[in-house]
């Protein structure tokens, strides 16, 4: 329609699958629909990295991933879109930051965690022990390497050129968006611009409340939502639970088991009935889950960045109980709930106790729960972000293919120095796919000795070199004989010519004129399938 306002295009990046941060996009997405003016878009990534993707210590992919990089200039070229927001980077590679800044597109980074600064996600070292901090990514190797090993700078490089990768990285986004304010500062404490990082609290979408059920034996009942795995604290509820009577009160874990997780979770649970494990759940039941609990605990023993379960919990009428770590303290109020020291079970057993003895305490809390942010006031301010940050889009200089098609092949290679390593390593891979494994050197300069040299490493002997430098003609060069090129004709030892010289158009014209039975490639005009005048004799 004729002056119709453009929609204002946002690529949604995230890996396969996203958990909890899918369940984030989703939300984000409606909210913005219902604002309108946007037009959504999502890479996602294969999740080719896995688990245990570096049993040898190498953390490489949390950098690059090749085939995401191939995959995500493609999505850009194909989508175009006028802001790229990153939601997670795990298995994808931070290097898609660059890609999408070296195009000019704005670059929105949402932090769910600490991924960034943490290999192992949650701030918990192996020892299940709180990590105050990378240290340049020092501390990182001490989760990974046994204390057993050598240590020194060529073991634990490779974490701190992770650290150092991802903070660059992270210094090409327009804006950083950090779930909450523990999240921002630990960000600025790593070196990130305070000014670039702005805290934006997540929205839920839970539905609506349902009128409580009773327990028919009048008991209390305490719930926990989430992944029933160690760092989510879910022995420490367990244990805490251990002294309170069943006639008093109950309590239901919802989630998938973490399979390690569960002989542990079974033993601290021992005969006690009024532990129950109720499984995994859809989102969508939520509702119904809350209409059963009075309250809700979520103890984790890591920096829980802002759990989207409490706001759940808040927006369908039920307190939480939470350990005093990460962001958690800054969604728990004294007003409607309450916090303990993360990993204390006796504190959190005491709390239990507590509301057990005065009843009405629940009943209080769950009257001052805080209203949730709704999904639009969320989603408005995000949606400013977008709109600012696109504002900052950048060109990139365009060079028109057209001038290439007036240069030769081997005009690639007016920078020597840079060019020769790649074109060695692509000839040779040609020649081992075809087959080639008797190379003659056609330039006996610096240059041919230093193609004769990287074929020889490889198992690639030069059978001789060859010139048209007449006073070199039989002597040696790297002890291997020197002829001149009408011998070749009659040379029954070698199976490809490599041109090896500043000369190298006008010897392939030469080599073309012999009528050789021998392909011939020139070093600085190869490509993958050779080009005209190169490799048919």
């Amino acid at each position: 329609m004729k002056g119709a306002t453009r929609r204002l295009k946002v690529a949604f990046v995230y890996p396969q699958p996203a958990g909890g941060v899918k369940r984030y996009i989703d939300t984000l997405a409606k909210g913005l629909c219902s604002i309108g003016g946007f037009e959504l878009c999502h890479f996602v990534g294969e999740g080719k990295a896995g688990a245990i993707r570096s049993l040898d210590g190498k953390l490489w992919e949390d950098c690059v991933i090749p085939e995401e990089e191939r995959r995500f200039a493609a999505f850009l070229e194909a989508e175009k879109p006028d802001v790229v927001n990153f939601q997670e980077l795990q298995n994808l590679g931070a290097s898609l930051i660059g890609i999408a800044y070296d195009r000019g597109i704005p670059v929105v980074v949402t932090l769910h965690d600490y991924w960034v600064i943490c290999p192992r996600i949650f701030l918990i070292n192996h020892e299940l022990d709180y990590c105050y901090g990378p240290n340049g990514g020092v501390n990182c190797a001490r989760c990974f390497l046994p204390k057993e090993a050598p240590g020194g700078l060529p073991e634990i490089s490779v974490f701190i050129e992770r650290h150092r990768f991802i903070q660059a990285m992270l210094q090409k986004a327009d804006v950083i968006i950090a779930v909450s304010q523990a999240n921002r500062r630990r960000l600025v404490q790593e070196g990130i611009a305070p000014e670039r990082v702005q805290t934006v609290y997540p929205m839920v979408e839970a539905g609506a409340p349902l009128p409580k059920r009773s327990d028919r034996q009048g008991r209390l009942r305490f719930g926990f939502i989430g992944a029933l795995s160690p760092h989510k604290g879910v022995h420490v509820l367990i244990e805490a639970f251990r002294d309170i009577p069943e006639s008093e009160a109950t309590l239901h874990l919802y989630g998938e088991w973490d399979r390690l997780y569960v002989p542990t979770l079974r033993r601290l649970t021992g005969e006690k009935t009024n532990i129950r494990f109720e499984g995994a759940f859809r989102h969508e039941d939520l509702p119904e889950i809350m209409a059963t609990l009075d309250v809700l605990v979520v103890p984790s023993v890591c920096p829980d960045s802002a759990p989207l379960v409490i706001q759940e919990a808040y927006s369908l009428g039920v307190p939480v109980i939470g350990a005093r770590i990460g962001g958690i303290p800054e969604l728990i109020h004294e007003a409607c709930g309450m916090l303990f020291e993360p990993g204390d079970y006796e504190q959190l057993g005491d709390v239990i106790k507590k509301l057990l003895s005065d009843r009405a305490i629940v009943d209080r809390w769950a009257s001052r729960l805080p209203v949730v942010p709704s999904v639009l006031k969320v989603s408005t301010e995000i949606a400013a972000v977008y709109k600012n940050v696109a504002k900052r889009r950048r060109y990139p200089p365009v060079i028109h293919e057209k001038h290439k098609a007036l240069l030769s092949a081997q005009d690639r290679g007016f920078l020597r120095r840079q060019a020769l390593p790649l074109q060695l390593e692509r000839l040779y891979a040609y020649c081992r796919e075809k087959g080639l494994t008797r190379p003659a050197i056609f330039g006996a300069g610096t240059l041919g000795q230093a193609a004769a040299l990287f074929f020889r490493r490889r198992g690639m002997p030069v059978a001789c070199f060859v010139d048209n430098d007449g006073s070199k003609w039989g002597k040696q060069c790297e002890q291997f004989p020197i002829i001149a090129p009408h011998e070749l004709i009659d040379k029954k030892d070698i199976d490809f010519i490599l041109v090896a010289s500043e000369w190298e158009a006008e010897i392939l014209a030469q080599l073309e004129a012999l009528g050789l039975s021998v392909p011939w490639y020139g070093l600085f005009g190869f490509v993958k399938q050779p080009i005209a005048g190169e490799g048919q004799p």
